[in-house]
């Protein structure tokens, strides 16, 4: 119980001092939240799971927040490739494309 607010006071101690630097509101917290669940969430997931000083509970936190990684990389590289997006040659052929 100790250690979530501990972790949530340092969170929002990060996001006040971003917004204080001149983080982007919509954009640049959504990135910093990005990070934190793609990366820092896994790193300390794994801390948990590998320590042998945790008891199992916490252990399989951890195993289950390392499995965010994957899920990250997933974003991150495999499905931007697959958007699909039409070109303005493609639209014209179907006559959605109008001269002004």
């Amino acid at each position: 119980m100790a250690a979530g607010a501990l972790l949530a006071t340092i969170a929002v101690a990060k996001l006040a001092l971003l917004l204080a630097v001149g983080l982007d509101v919509p954009f640049g917290v959504a990135y910093v939240l990005y990070l934190d669940v793609v990366i820092a969430f896994p790193v300390a997931g794994f801390v948990l799971a590998l320590g042998g000083w945790a008891r199992r509970a916490w252990r399989l936190v951890g195993a289950c927040l390392v499995l965010l990684a994957p899920v990250g990389a997933y974003a991150s590289f495999i499905e931007p490739a697959r958007i699909v997006t039409e070109s303005d040659a493609a639209r014209s052929r179907r006559g959605l494309l109008r001269a002004r």
